[in-house]
């Protein structure tokens, strides 16, 4: 409800009737588990703890109270008194570790010195919480990326490397969730002092939910506004219980515009093996610097066939690329190379 003053609906969940008493303390777990305490308040009645399940509806006893001690006539000897009841608990999951709660236990008997009275502090472990933990990780280029990494890579796509000021750059990665339980991601942001050079694309509507053994991709776009190096930090709120926050760095380097006939590719520079090709071509050459390449392969009509890659980040250096082109059928083929506004086209045969 938003306005309370004007009402609402509030739906009772339990009637009273499903076997709990007395209910006295609660809390709930990232997974929609409802821990009860009851405190039946000096009864013949043994105290129990519930569970409550708000996806199946469903009530439980997880835990009770040993009956030789608070049941009298059970044992005499072992006797301490009906009066007995739990109290206080709280996920302790952060730092004891998964499906953990601690929780006070009241036994009202009395004992000399400042305490008083008898009870224990407990710590309790739940496997419905345990089993129902979502778990993330997040991947780029398929290398895992650690939570707070603070060192961008190329290697998992957190370095989009050097780009021309207005020039666009997209990496994606992909948010796991190994986990049993759904993963709840409730906040998406990139933060930091360049940001701004850094945007989500297709930003999902949140909460966005991934099932347990699931994954969500997340495409995010580098666009540089100035020179030198640009940092940002991708921030995602989510349920996983002990990586609430999990952040990384990103970052890339703005360079200086140039005119569209610049390029520091040449055409002597690029060598294709074999000629003729069959399943497989090798691109290879060599780069003064970073650069942004794609490539097209097209009918000797100048029709589009298939792209083996696009706005491909190559480092400065010898570099070899296997173009796979097993389906396609033999003939007579153009490769076409783009680096910025400049193409670079080379006729190619297949054979069987």
């Amino acid at each position: 409800m938003n306005r309370w003053e004007i009402g609402g609906t509030i739906t009772a969940v339990l009637d009273g009737t499903e076997g709990q008493r007395m209910l006295d303390n609660l809390t709930i777990d990232n997974s929609g588990h409802i821990i009860l305490q009851e405190d039946p308040g000096n009864q013949s009645y043994n105290a129990r703890m519930w569970q409550y399940n708000i996806q199946t509806d469903e009530i439980k006893p997880i835990g009770q109270h040993l009956p030789s001690k608070f049941i009298s006539g059970n044992n005499t000897d072992d006797f301490l008194t009906q009066d007995e009841e739990s109290s206080g608990i709280i996920d302790v999951q952060e730092i004891l570790g998964s499906g953990m709660f601690l929780l006070a236990d009241q036994a009202h008997y009395s004992i000399p010195g400042e305490v008083v009275e008898g009870g224990q502090l407990l710590t309790m472990y739940n496997p419905s919480t345990d089993k129902s933990n979502p778990e993330i990780e997040i991947y780029g280029n398929n290398k895992n990326i650690i939570i707070n990494d603070v060192t961008p890579s190329i290697d998992d796509n957190t370095d989009f490397g050097p780009l021309k000021m207005g020039v666009t750059l997209s990496k994606t990665f992909q948010i796991n969730n190994t986990g049993l339980g759904y993963l709840n991601i409730t906040e998406m942001n990139i933060v930091g002092a360049d940001a701004g050079d850094f945007v989500i694309e297709n930003k999902p509507n949140l909460p966005l939910t991934i099932n347990g053994n699931a994954s969500q991709n997340l495409t995010i776009t580098f666009k540089p506004t100035k020179i030198g190096t640009r940092n940002a930090k991708l921030v995602l709120r989510n349920t996983d219980f002990n990586e609430q926050q999990f952040t990384f760095q990103i970052a890339g380097e703005g360079l200086m515009s140039t005119s569209t006939n610049d390029s520091k590719l040449n055409v002597d520079q690029f060598q294709f093996t074999p000629n003729p090709f069959n399943q497989y071509l090798n691109l290879n050459f060599k780069l003064n610097s970073h650069e942004l390449i794609s490539c097209n392969i097209q009918d000797i009509n100048g029709k589009l066939i298939k792209t083996p890659f696009t706005n491909k980040h190559f480092q400065a250096g010898n570099n070899l690329e296997i173009i796979n082109t097993s389906t396609l059928a033999p003939g007579m083929y153009i490769i076409e190379l783009i680096s910025g506004n400049t193409k670079y086209q080379f006729k190619l045969a297949k054979v069987f």
